[in-house]
């Protein structure tokens, strides 16, 4: 009431409590976002303590599996939560393009690179089927079978075993396979369960920067996040205005944010443009060029090998390569800590994706990545991002930007010619 004070743990659960009355009705979704969203701006205003957020949100959490509402059951989602682990320093990957690739024979994988770390060895691969009895979640046999490891050999006679872990629709399927054990980097070929791939010289990285990014208030920069974390493939909100009304809602009660601010204009006509509506060109960037791409759906098909590694906020990242397939962009990366279980529509953590997994190419068009498939818990997790629209035709050089709330890498990527794609 008016002339009180503010009661940040009052107000959190007074959002629990409107999520328990409404689950029922047929936007419980909804009203989980909602609380997630409020708890999470109270956290970051200050207002709040992440632990103590958390602890609220489990008990609603709790209050909703018990009525037979809410996404999952607390037991259930909090047996998945993985302990956060301390950052581990990760090894820049030696990465083999293929010598002289030729197409398989059908079913089998046919081999896209080779990244050697100091403990495995990771075999980007791909296996095109023209009758397939799998399914999407179904690895085919030539894979090893959902949980079923391969062996892989170097020319040193080492064999390791390895597990595919990736993505396909029945007929395709692309993902990595990672040996448990390392293979040797200088191997001039590997064998996968007898088929050998001839290796090519060491591809060299690319030049890394690390950019520091002009300070805002830690309310605006976690408002922008809504927008741009946890996104895979075409960009709209997971939940629709109301989320981000909520978000600001908050922030706004908490004292934290002037309602009158002109960035709450621009945050919106973004959210309205990544819905569908409203105008594209009065936007500010990088989101207009985001938005004019939107009807780029085609693009080459091509592998760009490379290995770095690098450090954002805290965040170790270490990417391989950049992968093209009809008009898809994506890059295989790992990350130390994993912030796997911060993504995604039905998680209820509290906390944010420290990183937001921007691109920019040489023409000044901008891109938008998400999580695609991915394994992991703790300290590390493995998988992919997509990239969001498809790659500008005449683009020579693409910047990958994972970005945090202080800083920014800048991995300058020089594209081939497309006569030089495969």
């Amino acid at each position: 009431m008016a002339g009180r004070p503010f009661d940040p743990e009052l107000y959190l659960r007074r959002a629990g409590e409107l999520a328990v009355l409404d689950s029922l009705d047929d936007h419980q979704v909804r009203e989980d976002a909602e609380l997630v969203q409020t708890a999470a701006s109270l956290v970051t205003v200050g207002a709040l303590s992440e632990e103590r957020a958390q602890e609220i949100v489990d008990e609603y959490t709790l209050a909703l599996s018990l009525r037979g509402s809410g996404h999952f059951g607390l037991t259930w989602r909090r047996s998945i939560r993985p302990p956060r682990g301390a950052p581990e320093a990760l090894d820049a990957p030696t990465v083999r393009s293929c010598r002289d690739p030729v197409d398989p024979s059908p079913g089998a994988p046919q081999v896209l690179y080779a990244a050697f770390y100091p403990d495995s060895t990771s075999v980007a691969i791909t296996v095109e089927q023209t009758a397939s009895r799998g399914t999407r979640h179904s690895p085919p046999a030539s894979l090893g079978g959902l949980g079923n490891a391969l062996t892989i050999t170097d020319d040193q006679g080492t064999s390791r075993p390895a597990l595919f872990a990736g993505h396909g629709n029945g007929s395709r399927f692309t993902g990595q396979l990672r040996t448990q054990g390392p293979l040797s980097a200088s191997t001039a070929w590997i064998e996968l369960d007898g088929d050998r791939t001839e290796l090519a010289d060491t591809v060299e990285p690319p030049p890394v920067a690390i950019e520091k990014l002009a300070e805002r208030s830690p309310a605006v920069d976690y408002l922008w996040g809504c927008l741009s974390v946890g996104r895979h493939g075409f960009p709209v909100p997971t939940y629709g205005s109301h989320v981000l009304d909520a978000a600001i809602r908050t922030m706004v009660d908490a004292g934290a944010l002037d309602p009158e601010a002109p960035e709450l204009d621009r945050l919106r006509a973004v959210e309205r443009a990544m819905a569908g509506e409203g105008e594209w060109d009065a936007l500010p960037e990088p989101w207009a060029s985001l938005m004019t791409g939107r009807s780029r759906h085609d693009g080459p098909s091509g592998i760009v090998p490379f290995g770095i590694v690098t450090s954002v906020d805290g965040t170790h990242i270490s990417i391989e390569a950049l992968r093209f397939h009809e008009g898809t962009m994506e890059t295989h990366v790992v990350v130390s800590p994993d912030i796997t279980h911060l993504w995604g529509p039905f998680s209820m953590q509290v906390r944010q994706s420290p990183i937001r997994w921007w691109a920019e190419d040489d023409r000044g068009n901008a891109y938008l990545g998400g999580p695609g498939s991915w394994g992991g818990g703790g300290t590390r997790g493995e998988g992919t991002i997509r990239y969001w629209p498809s790659l500008y035709p005449d683009a020579t050089m693409l910047h990958l930007m994972p970005t945090g709330n202080r800083e920014r890498a800048v991995i300058t990527v020089e594209l081939p010619t497309w006569s030089e794609r495969r």
